[in-house]
């Protein structure tokens, strides 16, 4: 247990059953590190949401779900898992759906009003086709992934990833921290902690807590430091924070995102 903070929300975890693990091994791991509750992301290699339907349908106050779709759909399946209780929509930074309206699942998004999950490299990120989206749906609400796609070969540095974090000037655009791990090569403790470190400060001087969400990557994160320890250097790191600033980043702010039935109790804001 890590009795740092009552009721944490992981933000980005993955399960399966042809890749990754099940729910099972997922909820014997937050049971072990103290960690109420969790968000399950659809992996890359999957569009058939089925399985993420039926730990829905289990453990709905344990569970919040991010959908993927095939990229030709045009809406039809993303009201199909909103209706099944999905609470967002996961989508490439140059996503484009062939057809009439490029941006199709984009909107249905929008309409929907489902925060959209985006993963993409820092590259991606800047490019043109991400800024056509948030052109063209200002009110839709974006979470960037990774840290924006920052990576141990990145070499992370503020200054490289002045660009991403300059995205944060769009109040639509929130990020996900993931654990240090995520950031620099371990073992733990973080020899070269200061690499993420500076990075993650960069990070949070741009969103502010109001607009940043702890997420681990699970079971990713047990092949760098753990859970464990993906929840706690972050924390530990972040301590001159007010408990107010602290619970958003690694609670309230998940909570209210992707749990759909909580969405009007409001989280917390700058």
């Amino acid at each position: 247990m890590n009795g740092l903070l009552p009721g944490a929300c992981d933000s980005h975890t993955h399960v399966g059953t042809e890749r990754y693990e099940p729910v099972e091994v997922l909820q014997a791991h937050l049971q072990a590190c103290g960690i109420a509750c969790a968000v399950l992301v659809q992996h890359g290699s999957q569009t058939d949401n089925s399985y993420l339907a039926a730990c829905l349908a289990r453990a709905p106050e344990q569970f919040a779900a991010v959908m993927r779709v095939p990229e030709d759909d045009e809406g039809t399946k993303i009201r199909h898992w909103a209706q099944r209780g999905f609470g967002g929509l996961r989508l490439r930074a140059s996503a484009r759906t062939p057809g009439a309206d490029p941006l199709a699942q984009w909107r249905a998004a929008n309409d929907l009003g489902l925060p959209v999950s985006v993963h993409g490299t820092p590259e991606a990120l800047i490019g043109d086709a991400f800024a056509e989206v948030i052109a063209t749906f200002p009110r839709l609400t974006l979470v960037l992934e990774h840290l924006g796609g920052a990576q141990p070969e990145n070499k992370p540095a503020a200054g490289g990833f002045a660009d991403v974090f300059n995205l944060a000037r769009h109040r639509q655009i929130h990020l996900k921290l993931p654990g240090f791990g995520e950031l620099i090569d371990p073992p733990v403790p973080f020899a070269n902690h200061q690499e993420a470190a500076v990075l993650v400060d960069a990070a949070l001087n741009a969103f502010g807590p109001g607009r940043m969400m702890w997420g681990s990557d699970w079971p990713r994160c047990c092949g760098r430091e753990g859970l464990g320890h993906a929840f706690q250097v972050p924390w530990q790191h972040f301590r001159t924070l007010s408990d107010e600033d602290r619970a958003a980043i690694f609670r309230e702010n998940a909570r209210h995102m992707w749990f759909r039935g909580t969405r009007t109790k409001g989280a917390r804001r700058e």
